[in-house]
């Protein structure tokens, strides 16, 4: 899924969920976040072993495990917060993250869901290639409708969360 429509699923759960404006960043971020390792596989590609570089994306960063991981960072670096709700925004965007990416990916390298218990993969490519396009195409609609729909409502989009209060 590309950049745009993970920021928007994020936003429109974050507001679905009724979250504070400090969780909904959190949940955004989250939700953004594991693309992180296309700059660190371009970095490892470009200084350390092309293999590595052009293996790295979709890997450790595109699991619920990595969400835990994020969750514990962001508890261990935000101050003045609820801890427990700023992990669980943590976990929950990297989790929708990689859901979406399951659900939208016609690559050949789909999210390990159960790393590090497995290393197995849900490949639905194996469906064939049309029921695999409708998939998609429903995942994209309902995502962009939702987020339109919420606009109409609210006159909100993610870039205000992300904004400093007046």
């Amino acid at each position: 899924m590309d950049f745009f429509s993970h920021v928007t699923a994020g936003w429109v759960l974050s507001e679905r969920l009724q979250l504070t404006r400090k969780e909904k960043k959190f949940l955004i971020i989250g939700s953004i976040f594991p693309d992180v390792d296309i700059f660190i596989g371009l970095l490892l590609y470009l200084f350390v072993d092309h293999d590595l570089g052009r293996n790295f994306h979709r890997e450790i960063m595109h699991t619920p495990f990595f969400g835990l991981i994020f969750g514990i960072i962001l508890v261990l670096a935000i101050k003045n917060a609820n801890k427990k709700q700023i992990f669980l925004c943590g976990f929950i965007g990297v989790v929708l993250h990689c859901l979406l990416d399951q659900i939208v990916s016609f690559s050949f390298k789909y999210p390990k869901l159960l790393y590090p218990l497995s290393n197995a993969t849900l490949e639905l490519n194996q469906i064939g290639m049309w029921p695999l396009i409708i998939v998609n195409l429903l995942t994209y609609l309902v995502v962009w409708i939702s987020a339109f729909k919420l606009y109409k409502a609210t006159s909100k989009t993610p870039i205000n969360i992300f904004r400093k209060e007046v």
